[in-house]
């Protein structure tokens, strides 16, 4: 394998407020239902992204293959 290539890695992000923030209405509800759903008892933030992203795109994660990192708040655990 090339060492620029990384595998198949996955990061599935939860809630995150920047997307829903100007909504009214039904946003709105799924951004309160969605901080509720989370063991932090927030939604998630763009910069909660960034080491998981950094992580997956770098030669930290050389040896990872196939995984799916949950970026969720803790939603998943639940």
């Amino acid at each position: 394998q090339p060492p620029h290539c990384r595998g198949e890695h996955c990061a599935a992000v939860g809630v995150v407020a920047e997307h829903v923030e100007a909504g009214a209405g039904r946003r709105q509800q799924h951004r309160v239902a969605g901080a509720r759903g989370t063991r932090r008892g927030r939604n998630g933030r763009l910069d909660d992204l960034y080491g998981a992203t950094v992580f997956l795109a770098s030669d930290a994660s050389a040896y990872v293959t196939g995984q799916t990192l949950m970026i969720d708040g803790g939603f998943t655990a639940r």
